[in-house]
């Protein structure tokens, strides 16, 4: 994995959750911005509860329901974006898909990286390419692909 050197990523992580690598996750998202070009800035990854999540969810997209990430993206300024991940939906999907959560925390924030790039996974045919985009960024960043990766978004709570 390349060092960041372009973009300057803040983390803040709810206390209670203790065991998340905020230096893996900032050096992550920094990868993922220069990987796609973005130009030089900062971005922000705070680390949630499913009710601060649900809140959030409630206020910026209608959705009175928890999520695993949400991408606030600011084109207007040298702000590039504010990612905010749940980490209970996070170690829920994780354990759903037989993952450690710092695995998947990793995948969330690749995830919220590639939002901030432009990406969608509105459809079906979205959803693979970011995903695909999101296993090739994983294998030089030191997170195991997976390219069966899929999101709450996609409905899959059950899968």
């Amino acid at each position: 994995m390349e060092p960041p050197s372009e973009h300057q990523i803040e983390t803040a992580v709810d206390p209670s959750f203790t065991n998340v690598n905020e230096g893996q996750l900032a050096a992550i998202l920094s990868h993922v911005l220069k990987a796609e070009r973005l130009p030089s800035g900062s971005a922000s990854i705070a680390i949630v509860t499913d009710p601060e999540i649900r809140e959030l969810n409630q206020r910026f997209r209608g959705v009175s329901a928890p999520t695993d990430v949400l991408t606030f993206v600011d084109g207007y300024s040298s702000h590039l974006a504010d990612i905010a991940i749940a980490y209970p939906t996070a170690a829920r999907q994780a354990e759903m898909r037989g993952v450690d959560v710092q695995d998947e925390l990793a995948m969330l924030t690749i995830h919220a990286g590639l939002h901030v790039a432009g990406y969608d996974d509105e459809t079906e045919p979205d959803q693979r390419r970011m995903v695909a985009r999101m296993n090739e960024i994983a294998a030089v960043t030191g997170v195991s692909p997976d390219a069966d990766w899929w999101s709450r978004h996609y409905g899959r709570e059950e899968a």
